[in-house]
């Protein structure tokens, strides 16, 4: 049986490779992992749970790298080690399946991904309860997937039942309660059903304003997904004066290169866009990130 110490170690180096992942250094993450399951698999064997933990999170990595298959192949076959070892309704069992079913949707998968997250939420109601955190979490991803899948009629009784359980349970002006909200205002659009999700979004922006902060990424993130209403009603004029708001907030807070600002930029240029005006569109977007202060010339 391999000593404490040896335990401690693999452990360390199992971070190690957590953190290149949180550095966003996959291909680091991936040689460092290969190396770590190896090392686990020798030392503990292949079906110990830290060895499996070990392939888990070389799986992320290379889910990281865009090398979905490799992933996929991973995380199948760590699903089916914790379900062999812990039974079908163990929470790292139903872990790993929802592991698989990301890794599935990112693929494009989509499809397979919502029966893969549908098991996992009907696991988690069955063991932990139809209001626990992970569950709301599982039918949060299911109405994700039914999203990516463009059936947003289906997902919005999901995004429903989450806002309201986590209205319940965290309380209304909870961040998760924000989101949830959001979240169906945006399946309302999806849908085509726009006077619900404007009044509903137009409320969140409010919300999130006063629980969060005005200038809140998520009050933020609220505003533009009003643009985006009113772009989907062809109010156009209206979307762009939002979306230069936003950019300006976004540019001035996240900086002109983060993915929130560089996605603002993307919509106001195809709000104008919509106005069959290409050289508004790259006038406009340069007057509202040049007005904004604190930003560098580059």
């Amino acid at each position: 049986m391999p000593s404490e110490l040896i335990k401690r170690a693999l452990a360390a180096r199992h971070w190690a490779v957590r953190h290149l992942l949180e550095a966003e250094n996959a291909t680091r993450a991936i040689e460092l992992g290969q190396r770590v399951v190896k090392d686990t698999e020798r030392l503990l064997g292949t079906h110990h749970l830290d060895t499996i933990a070990a392939r888990n999170t070389l799986a992320y990595a290379y889910e990281s790298a865009g090398q979905l298959d490799v992933a996929i192949a991973l995380f199948e076959s760590n699903a089916e080690e914790h379900q062999q070892l812990l039974g079908s309704n163990h929470p790292r069992t139903l872990a790993s399946v929802n592991n698989l079913a990301y890794a599935h949707q990112s693929a494009g998968h989509l499809d397979h991904a919502a029966n893969l997250f549908e098991s996992v939420l009907a696991g988690r109601t069955r063991t932990l309860g139809s209001t626990h955190p992970a569950t709301l979490r599982s039918r949060n991803n299911l109405a994700g997937a039914y999203m990516a899948a463009g059936k947003a009629q289906e997902a919005i009784p999901l995004f429903a039942s989450i806002a309201a359980d986590r209205a319940n349970v965290l309380g209304p002006d909870h961040p998760g309660t924000l989101r949830s909200r959001n979240n169906l205002a945006g399946a309302y659009r999806e849908a085509g059903k726009l006077e619900q999700a404007r009044a509903l979004i137009e409320a969140v922006v409010a919300d999130t304003s006063r629980a969060l902060g005005a200038e809140h990424p998520d009050t933020l993130t609220a505003r533009h997904n009003l643009a985006a209403v009113h772009r989907s009603a062809h109010r156009t004029q209206h979307a762009i004066d939002l979306f230069k708001s936003v950019l300006a907030d976004r540019t001035r807070l996240l900086g002109p290169d983060h993915p929130d600002t560089v996605s603002s930029q993307e919509n106001l240029a195809e709000a104008y866009q919509s106005q069959n005006s290409i050289s508004r569109s790259i006038k406009g977007i340069q007057e509202t990130v040049a007005k904004t202060p604190g930003i560098p010339d580059t």
